[in-house]
């Protein structure tokens, strides 16, 4: 088996049109986002989050967080005070603001969105009414140590200014790489749809001489399947190591979990090249036709040509993306590098493998049960 592997590895690396497009192509694409991107965020990364707070009542819970607000004014945070929550809400439609406060004893926080900025006000009302209840547990059953606890979080608001959700420095276009990423992973399905072609007799006189091989015809197909999951993941590899070492674009620091977001990705783009190949009863040129067209809907849905594509989806459409395979990709990147957050990043790869797995079933279904009345 293993002489097989090496052959039908070779055999899909020499094949110059389906390399350009599953390794060249993404590279091509991704030195022209740094093109353009280079030296575009340096005057935004430093500009501090337009914030609106609504009074709503006077309490020693809201005099204190009016406190806390103000010591970020005019660094991390810049504050507009609004006298009611309509004039609030009108504000934050109109993005002037990209969230507001409202004070009292029960406070809360209102966004419209799931960037950058919305993310930060979110852990800055996390963080400020996780402090709150640890020094009021404390005052209650140890008062004498409230003020060494009280000592121990004055250093908040450093943290906020100096250091991003994952503890490290963000490119504000890091999410069009993100979705590059999905893209490239995506386009693996070049390389499942060609080792697909050579598997049917009716596509090519390949397809017809291995159909009557004395090897066993389910060996022949787990072979090629992973013949090129083993190729498309050496290319996405070159692909993580041109975004970080030559673009210099960090994706973290979690490289394990890098590279199991990859092959997962990997092996969903060569399973959807696979099933395409085998299920769809046509001309090559009409199966890459359909292939592409596919491909490119998911990489655009997932921010790849307009980052807040993904955004208006996830509001009108949710459920799409939780099956477009390249948001799912873009995703997990986004929680391990930025958002920190597990529970999302396993559901991602959860629904990534549940995917992959019909994938692979079905194209193994279909291509197993192909006979032929003549050769």
């Amino acid at each position: 088996m293993l002489h097989l592997l090496r052959y039908s590895i070779l055999n899909s690396a020499r094949n110059r049109i389906t390399m350009f497009w599953s390794l060249l192509f993404p590279i091509i694409l991704g030195f022209f986002f740094h093109l353009g991107f280079s030296g575009a965020n340096d005057s935004e990364i430093l500009d501090s989050i337009p914030t609106g707070v609504v009074t709503m009542d006077s309490s020693h819970e809201s005099d204190g967080f009016s406190i806390f607000l103000e010591q970020m004014d005019g660094d991390t945070l810049t504050l507009t005070y609004f006298d009611t929550e309509e004039d609030a809400a009108k504000a934050l439609s109109a993005k002037e603001i990209s969230g507001y406060f409202i004070n009292r004893a029960d406070r809360s926080l209102i966004v419209n969105g799931t960037g950058l900025n919305e993310s930060i006000l979110t852990q800055i009302m996390n963080c400020y009414t996780q402090n709150e209840s640890m020094i009021l547990d404390i005052a209650a059953s140890h008062p004498d140590k409230w003020k060494d606890a009280i000592a121990s979080i004055e250093g908040y608001t450093t943290y906020v200014e100096e250091t991003s959700l994952g503890g490290q420095s963000l490119d504000s276009f890091i999410t069009y790489y993100f979705a590059l990423i999905g893209m490239a992973c995506l386009y693996g399905c070049f390389l499942g749809l060609d080792k697909a072609l050579q598997l049917l007799a009716y596509n090519s006189p390949l397809g017809a001489r291995r159909c009557v091989t004395p090897t066993h015809k389910l060996k022949l197909i787990f072979t090629d399947w992973l013949a090129v999951v083993i190729l498309h993941y050496i290319n996405l590899l070159i692909l993580l190591f041109v975004i970080r070492f030559i673009f210099h674009m960090d994706l973290g620091s979690r490289y394990g979990m890098i590279l199991l977001i990859a092959l997962m990705g990997d092996i969903i783009g060569v399973s959807l090249g696979f099933l395409i190949g085998c299920a769809i009863k046509a001309k090559e040129g009409i199966k890459i036709g359909i292939m592409i067209g596919v491909t490119m809907t998911f990489s655009f849905a997932a921010g790849l040509m307009f980052s807040d594509v993904k955004m208006v989806i996830e509001k009108h459409a949710p459920l799409f993306n939780r099956v477009n395979p390249a948001a799912l990709i873009s995703d997990a990147f986004y929680c391990i590098s930025i958002y920190d957050n597990p529970e999302r990043m396993a559901t991602c790869l959860l629904i990534l493998s549940i995917m992959s797995a019909a994938l692979i079933l079905i194209s193994f279904f279909i291509t197993r049960r192909e006979r032929y009345d003549s050769i």
